[in-house]
């Protein structure tokens, strides 16, 4: 990426950090580049850039490299002002972040506005979202970026959802967030017509007539972790002890792997799950502090294991990757053909047979 003119953030020591040190300055931190795949053909790395030493008033900007996969080729670089950030996860707070929609359309949140742009970078649509200076907006595609999903959380009027449509941005449906007993406070995803919170008790649905159920409630989907839309049907989840797929039509898992009795004592770590938009394969990484095989697979180091949904008895295709900084990530292409690993240095493209 170097070569491209991007640059790492400046290394900041502790002691610099914490000289000024508050829980604004914490959730304003936004160091880490990202990845995604506009079409199996064009990859976008991202990162926000800050100008000036003083956190909370030097001007921000969101860089993003457009990339040709076949040979790593610069297409365009494009940037956008932003603000500063609210909150540390991104299912809160969307500013600075970018999303691939269909059609290879994607939509940038930056400086409270959502901006919709074609596959060749031109501005189609544009919203500013209200009170963004104080409140919480939070964006995401919907399967297949048929829908554009918000989450926000407002200092009057508590949490609400909406489902806006991708070509002109207007909302469609709104509804309000549960606020049962057991909920736990957090983002949200969303398929097209339901969202699904995490509770103490499980995992919830609510959908458009705000009629709540559960839909896993067994000891993998109460523990903490992260979920991901795979498709209409199914919720990919990654536990603290394992993973698996919930469908949210009948409930339950239909399909998981946990760690196995003899490596428990083993501190393993699973990722977020990451999904091709067509819904046909998913990945995450997992780590482990010492030698050990999750689903017949041995962890080294970084894994990154890629699942085929309509097979999901194989074994999973395995990557094993050496990170060179902390801030790696990784994407699949629309299709589920490839896969992107951002290493904190440089991106790897590998195909997926």
């Amino acid at each position: 990426l170097a070569r491209l003119a991007w640059a790492p953030p400046r290394s900041v020591s502790n002691r610099e950090f914490f000289r000024d040190f508050t829980l604004g300055k914490l959730f304003s931190v936004d160091q880490n580049t990202r990845v995604f795949f506009l079409t199996e053909e064009i990859l976008v790395a991202y990162h926000t850039k800050r100008e000036g030493n003083d956190w909370h008033t030097a001007p921000r900007t969101v860089e993003a490299f457009f990339i040709r996969v076949s040979d790593g080729t610069l297409i365009a670089t494009v940037r956008w002002p932003a603000t500063l950030r609210k909150a540390m996860d991104d299912l809160v707070d969307s500013e600075a972040r970018m999303l691939p929609l269909k059609e290879g359309r994607f939509l940038v949140f930056a400086n409270g506005t959502i901006k919709l742009y074609s596959p060749a970078r031109e501005l189609l649509k544009e919203r500013r979202m209200e009170s963004a200076s104080i409140d919480f907006w939070s964006a995401q595609g919907v399967v297949g970026g048929e829908w554009i999903f918000m989450r926000h959380a407002s200092t009057s009027s508590g949490v609400t959802y909406s489902w806006l449509t991708p070509d002109t941005l207007e909302t469609k449906y709104q509804v309000p967030r549960y606020e049962g007993r057991n909920y736990w406070i957090g983002g949200v995803v969303a398929n097209q017509d339901s969202a699904f919170e995490r509770s103490r008790a499980g995992i919830l649905m609510i959908d458009r007539e705000q009629r709540v159920k559960s839909v896993c409630d067994e000891p993998l989907c109460r523990e903490s972790g992260s979920f991901y839309v795979l498709s209409s049907h199914y919720l990919g989840w990654s536990g603290m002890t394992g993973i698996g797929i919930v469908d949210v039509e009948r409930g339950g898992l239909v399909w998981s792997k946990s760690v196995e009795p003899q490596y428990r004592r083993n501190a393993f770590e699973f990722g977020e799950v990451n999904s091709a938009v067509s819904g046909t394969k998913f990945a995450m990484w997992v780590v482990a502090n010492s030698k050990a095989f999750f689903d017949g697979v041995e962890i080294k180091q970084v894994t990154i294991l890629v699942y085929d949904l309509a097979n999901l008895k194989d074994r999973p295709l395995a990557f094993h990757l050496k990170p060179i900084r902390g801030d790696w990530t990784l994407a699949l292409s629309p299709n589920g053909t490839k896969l992107a690993f951002f290493d904190g240095v440089r991106v790897q493209i590998h195909p997926i047979e």
